[in-house]
């Protein structure tokens, strides 16, 4: 279980600071149509950000389910 609480708080900035380093990659002015580097970088970025919310989100509710 403590494993996936540190591997969540890993990957969450992670997630975070890649999508800050895209934003000051490209800037205001953002990618070129159909750029296949930001695309995939940006996919990346949202899972690397959202999973960890979601598997701490479905730990909290084993724990509050478990305690009952």
């Amino acid at each position: 279980m403590d494993e996936i609480l540190y591997a969540c708080l890993i990957l969450l900035p992670l997630g975070i600071s890649l999508r800050i380093s895209l934003r000051l990659l490209y800037g205001a002015r953002g990618p070129q149509s159909a750029d296949p580097i930001y695309q995939i970088m940006n996919v990346l970025g949202w899972a690397l950000t959202l999973a960890p919310l979601v598997v701490l989100i479905v730990v909290r509710s084993e724990e509050h389910t478990s305690e009952l």
